[in-house]
């Protein structure tokens, strides 16, 4: 199955598992309680799993561009 894209390259939402929509929803929250993207700690205490799973969602995520990760960056999640 070949992968659907809006026209600006976004991922389209569907794409996402429902637990890749969850997480994507605490950033937006977490952004906008904090103003500043949530630690992959933060992440896997939230939904209770390893900062090791957190990160493979994140890049499972990035590579549906619905976010992007700035790895030499502390909390470097974008939102795209």
């Amino acid at each position: 199955m070949t992968k659907k894209y809006c026209s600006c390259n976004h991922a389209v939402m569907r794409d996402l598992t429902r637990k890749q929509k969850q997480i994507l929803s605490f950033i937006k929250a977490y952004i906008r309680k904090t103003t500043i993207p949530p630690s992959r700690a933060d992440i896997a205490e939230h939904f209770k799993f390893t900062r090791n799973a957190a990160q493979c969602h994140l890049s499972l995520m990035a590579a549906k561009k619905v976010i992007k990760l700035l790895p030499t960056i502390s909390r470097g999640i974008v939102l795209l």
